[in-house]
């Protein structure tokens, strides 16, 4: 297993004890057991099957797409709820302390107005540059190195080729 399949097995489990904690405040809470423990099913089956082919090898790489969009889901609702309430005031109070006009004011007087509709398109844009910087990496993931340069582009070296 690699970093990024502990890291989502932790996150998987912490999210289910989390909701097993707080069971009576979570609508719906066995299906969100149940879809952390099938999360972590698949983790574990992809990490294990990931060198049987290239359909597996697939599975095992894009899942940790799926679960960025899943699991940042699943924590705006458990915090929406558990919590009870937006924190708003929490942050507009940190905005005051470090602002003298409020970030939002600040933007509507220096800014025009079309430019607004750019500045939502960037924040759309999060969401579609993931999964196509995602793509381009893992179509770069087996490519020699380019012509003069060290290694393979992972910084590493082998210790018998360091200089001194």
């Amino acid at each position: 297993m690699n970093l990024t399949d502990r890291i989502y097995l932790t996150v998987h489990l912490a999210l289910t004890l989390l909701v097993c904690a707080r069971f009576t405040e979570v609508a719906h809470w066995p299906r969100y057991v149940a879809w952390n423990l099938a999360a972590v099913a698949a983790i574990l089956y992809t990490a294990r099957k990931q060198h049987h082919g290239s359909w597996w090898e697939f599975v095992h790489d894009w899942l940790p797409a799926l679960f960025f969009i899943t699991v940042f889901e699943e924590v705006s609702y458990l915090s929406l709820r558990l919590r009870g309430a937006w924190q708003n005031p929490v942050v507009i109070a940190g905005e005051s302390v470090l602002f003298a006009v409020p970030p939002g004011e600040w933007l509507r007087t220096h800014v025009p107005a079309w430019c607004s509709e750019p500045l939502q398109f960037g924040y759309l844009s999060f969401y579609l540059f993931y999964p196509v910087v995602a793509g381009m990496l893992w179509r770069w993931r087996r490519r020699a190195p380019a012509p003069g340069s060290r290694g393979n582009g992972t910084g590493r070296q082998r210790a018998s080729k360091r200089r001194r």
